[in-house]
Parts: structure tokens; C-alpha cells; sequence
């Protein structure tokens, strides 16, 4: 069973559509959905583990943001150096 994306989800399926997680990360709260409300706790969990790793890739992203920045101050000084 192939569940529907919802805009938050972005990754390349198999099939070429572009999510942002995978379509077995999607379906996981489908069958305790059906199972009924009692499985809130199950379901929740889903969407922590995934909050938990876009945290991380935020923090990764911002640490390569920094050293880029590094970067760009180096090229800058060795560029004024040449013209001088």
C-alpha cells in the first residue's frame, strides 16, 4: 500500500517522485492509525524521530554555512594580497 505524501515529506522514491522521507516512514502510522486513538503515543513517535534528524541536519548545514564563510574570508585575503 502506497501512502499519499503530505508537503512536509521530501525524498527521491524508487518511482522518481520526490519526498522528504521515505514511503515506509510515511506508512508506519498508517496501520495504528486504524487501529484507533489509543495508538497516539506509537504514531507520535514517527514524527519525533524524524524531527530529530532534521535537527541534525540543520546543525550540519549551519556548520558547513560557517566554514564556507571561513573560506570566503581566505580566498578574499589571498585575492587582495595578489593585488597589491
Amino acid at each position: 500500500m502506497e501512502c499519499p505524501p503530505t508537503p512536509l515529506d521530501l525524498e527521491r522514491t524508487p518511482g522518481g517522485r520526490v519526498v522528504r522521507m521515505g514511503i515506509a516512514d510515511m506508512c508506519r502510522p498508517a496501520e495504528p492509525r486504524r487501529r484507533g486513538p489509543e495508538t497516539s503515543a506509537e504514531r507520535r513517535r514517527t514524527p519525533e524521530a524524524r524531527r530529530e534528524r532534521v535537527r541534525t541536519r540543520i546543525t550540519q548545514i549551519t556548520r558547513l554555512t560557517e566554514d564556507l564563510g571561513v573560506l570566503d574570508h581566505r580566498i578574499d585575503f589571498y585575492k587582495a594580497l595578489e593585488h597589491q
